[in-house]
């Protein structure tokens, strides 16, 4: 009988995030709207799933009231940000500036990304993602 490859086995067969920042960068060389936003969206993506993975079990972050209707994605930026020290803030921070931009890239159809952008972000997401382990 086959495995069912949507159902993980365990933890080695867990998806890395990461992979999305590669795709990203492949992305952002097409050059295209289609593609360069898609590039944004998976580096949001990138931070975002690791962000929460590494929030699960140390804060109820899902109990959080966010401002507004922003839904998960800003529960866990604002959870990182009521967290006491430094490394928490900035993980907060970029957290937020990447879903403002994520959501930029997603719902605008006046804006319009560069590759430069997509540089940025790709930055900004390793940053939080070294940042991380010290959580």
């Amino acid at each position: 009988m086959e495995r069912d490859s949507s159902v993980s086995a365990g933890p080695r067969d867990r998806f890395d995030w990461n992979d999305f920042l590669t795709l990203a960068g492949r992305l952002a060389e097409d050059g295209d709207q289609a593609s360069l936003r898609s590039a944004l969206s998976r580096t949001y993506y990138a931070a975002f799933c690791q962000a929460r993975d590494r929030m699960e079990g140390k804060v109820n972050w899902q109990s959080i009231e966010p401002k507004g209707l922003l839904g998960e994605h800003a529960k866990i930026w604002i959870a990182f940000g009521h967290q006491n020290g430094r490394t928490n803030k900035k993980i907060s921070e970029i957290g937020f500036d990447l879903f403002e931009l994520r959501k930029r890239a997603d719902y605008d159809a006046e804006f319009r990304a560069t590759a430069d952008m997509i540089q940025g972000a790709l930055e900004r997401t390793r940053q939080l993602v070294k940042l991380l382990p010290f959580v």
